[in-house]
């Protein structure tokens, strides 16, 4: 199994303060799942699971709600490898 999986993105994306044309999702423990699986909604447990595998702690939902979706989809498709 793959310990990280290099997300690159079409255009660069404005996340955690600064502009990133690609992102390091990590491997997750169960203790993120865990953590993430607490969450009230699917979509808060997406997007802190890409804050804490990508090491982007200060990424905001903002940040995130601003994304074209095709570039979020890369993310969410990288953390749901690990997850299936």
């Amino acid at each position: 199994m793959k310990k990280n999986v290099t997300v690159v993105f079409d255009e660069p994306q404005e996340l955690g303060g600064k502009e990133v044309k690609e992102v390091v999702i990590r491997r997750p423990k169960f203790k993120d799942v865990r953590l993430a699986s607490g969450l009230n909604d699917e979509v808060a447990m997406q997007n802190q699971l890409i804050r804490t595998l990508s090491g982007i702690d200060i990424m905001t939902d903002e940040e995130l709600d601003e994304m074209w979706y095709d570039e979020y989809d890369k993310l969410q498709k990288a953390i749901e490898g690990f997850l299936s």
